[in-house]
C-alpha cells in the first residue's frame, strides 16, 4: 500500500483531551471511560461499548478520571479501507485488470456506539493480545485489519437497512430519524445518572417529544424512559457486583427512591439487589443494553 498508513493506539492515561478529524476509527476502552463528542451528540464509552467513527470526521474526546483508563483504538488508512471495499464487491477478473482501488467511496455510517459483539469485538480482543508484539510491521498490521473490515463493512450494511425500515419518504429523512434516535439512545446513555425528562432528551436531539417518543420507539422497540431504567439497572447490577452497597447504588445510578429501584430490580433481573451485593448472584438474568 502506498501513502498513510493505518495504526492503532494503545495507551493509559488519567486526562486525555483531543480535537479534529480522523479516518474511519474504532474507539474502544479495556478500563474506566471516556467522553466524545461527534456530530452534535455525546458518547460515554467503556469496557461495554465501542464506537464507530467515519473517515474525515470531525470529534473530540475527554478523559478525565482518577484511575488511569485504557484505550484501544484503530485507525483504518482510507486506501486499505477502499482495496477491502473493492474486494468484497467486484469479480476476480476486475481485481486482476484493475488492481487500484481508485476513487471508491468510503462507506459513511450514522454515528452511534455499539454494544460488544460476536463480529467485530472479537478481532479486537485478538489485535489488542498481539499487536505490540508486531509493533514495527506494517504489513502485520494490514493483515490483520483487512481481516477485520469485511465485519465493519458488513456493519454498514446492516445499518443501512436499518436506516431503510425507517417510514419517511426520502432516504435522507430516514437517515435524519435513524441518526437522531440514536443521538438521543447516547444522551440517555451519556447522562443516565441525571434527572432527565422526555423534555430534555428531545431538546438535546433538537425534537420535539412526541416525535421523539414515536420515533425512539420504532428504533428500539421501547421508550426513552423505559430504555433510561434498564441502563441505570445495568449500571446497577455492574455497581453491585463491585461491591458498591445497595442504597449507593441506588443513588448513583440515578434513582431517589430505594423501595422502588428494588422493585425495578428484581423485576428485570429476577433476584434482590442485595443477593447481588452480597455476591449470592454472580450473573443476574436481563436483556443486555443494546
Amino acid at each position: 500500500m502506498n501513502g498513510a498508513r493505518s495504526f492503532i493506539l494503545h495507551q493509559r492515561a488519567r486526562c486525555h483531551e483531543w480535537q479534529g478529524a480522523g479516518w474511519l476509527s474504532i474507539k474502544s476502552f479495556v478500563s474506566g471511560e471516556a467522553l466524545y463528542q461527534a456530530e452534535g451528540g455525546r458518547f460515554r464509552l467503556d469496557a461495554q461499548r465501542y464506537l464507530l467513527l467515519n473517515d474525515g470526521q470531525e470529534y473530540r474526546i475527554e478523559i478525565d478520571a482518577l484511575e488511569p483508563v485504557e484505550s484501544f483504538c484503530v485507525f483504518f488508512a482510507p486506501e486499505l479501507v477502499r482495496d477491502a471495499l473493492r474486494s468484497l464487491t467486484q469479480a476476480e477478473g476486475e481485481l486482476l485488470a484493475e488492481p487500484g482501488a481508485g476513487g471508491l467511496a468510503i462507506p459513511t455510517l450514522p454515528t452511534r456506539s455499539y454494544a460488544h459483539d460476536n463480529a467485530i469485538s472479537p478481532r479486537l480482543r485478538a489485535l489488542r493480545a498481539t499487536h505490540a508484539a508486531h509493533a514495527n510491521d506494517p504489513a502485520w498490521l494490514d493483515e490483520q485489519l483487512l481481516a477485520l473490515l469485511p465485519a465493519v463493512l458488513g456493519l454498514a450494511s446492516r445499518v443501512r437497512r436499518q436506516v431503510g425500515a425507517f417510514p419517511a419518504a426520502s432516504s435522507a429523512t430516514r437517515r435524519e430519524l435513524y441518526q437522531r434516535a440514536h443521538l438521543a439512545r447516547e444522551h440517555i446513555l451519556a447522562a443516565y445518572a441525571a434527572p432527565l425528562s422526555l423534555q430534555d432528551i428531545a431538546a438535546a436531539v433538537h425534537m420535539s417529544p412526541n416525535h421523539l417518543l414515536r420515533t425512539f420507539r420504532k428504533a428500539f422497540g421501547l421508550t426513552p424512559h423505559q430504555y433510561l431504567t434498564r441502563v441505570r439497572l445495568a449500571k446497577a447490577r455492574q455497581l453491585l457486583s463491585e461491591g458498591v452497597s445497595v442504597t449507593e447504588a441506588c443513588l448513583q445510578v440515578g434513582f431517589s427512591s430505594l423501595g422502588s429501584f428494588s422493585h425495578l430490580f428484581h423485576k428485570h433481573f429476577g433476584c434482590p439487589p442485595s443477593a447481588v451485593a452480597k455476591g449470592e448472584i454472580r450473573e443476574a438474568h436481563s436483556t443486555e443494553v443494546a
